[in-house]
């Protein structure tokens, strides 16, 4: 039964289009290209915002 379950749940992931919007300008959410930059850039400000 479980297994099931999971097999029916990986075969419905695996019809999300994830990389469908990839390469797209999108003005709602910050895009950060690279892991290090997003860290440096951002990151302190948002720890900093959920430390409080």
């Amino acid at each position: 039964m479980v297994s099931k379950k999971i097999e029916t749940f990986v075969n419905e992931i695996k019809l999300i289009n994830w990389l469908e919007k990839s390469g797209n300008p999108n003005e709602k959410y910050y895009m950060f290209f690279s892991l290090y930059k997003a860290c440096d850039e951002c990151g302190k400000h948002y720890m900093e915002f959920w430390e409080q």
